[in-house]
């Protein structure tokens, strides 16, 4: 039986990928990350958005729950309560961690940082 790619339907075709973006909208830097992520996804990625604004980020139990729901990973321009924090900097799952500073991210499997310091994570599982 031939396996699977993840990200790819029995038919071949591309599926969905569920993705936790949690930003801060009350600026103007946040909205237009948002602007730039929709941007993103109308060349045709396919992404099903759960958005988490901030103050109201996700705890620790609701990001649990997300990724055993199946989320395929996380767009972060903002912490969220300090035990989604720990959530976070633990997980597997691939991120993208933009204008975020936490020392904790590092050790994440896959971390790379960039030379502006202004874009941080695992970018090429998402594409």
């Amino acid at each position: 039986m031939k396996k699977l790619r993840k990200g790819i339907s029995k038919r071949g075709a591309p599926t969905k990928r569920k993705v936790a973006v949690l930003i801060d909208l009350v600026g103007a830097a946040g909205r237009s990350m948002l602007s730039g992520i929709s941007r993103f996804l109308s060349e045709g990625h396919l992404w099903r958005l759960e958005i988490f604004q901030l103050p109201d980020a996700p705890a620790a139990d609701a990001l649990r729950r997300l990724e055993r729901d199946g989320l395929d990973g996380y767009v972060v321009t903002d912490l969220g309560p300090p035990d989604g924090v720990d959530v976070l900097s633990q997980s597997r799952l691939p991120a993208v961690f933009v204008n975020v500073s936490e020392e904790r991210f590092a050790r994440r499997r896959g971390y790379k940082s960039s030379r502006k310091g202004n874009l941080r994570g695992k970018i090429s599982p998402f594409m």
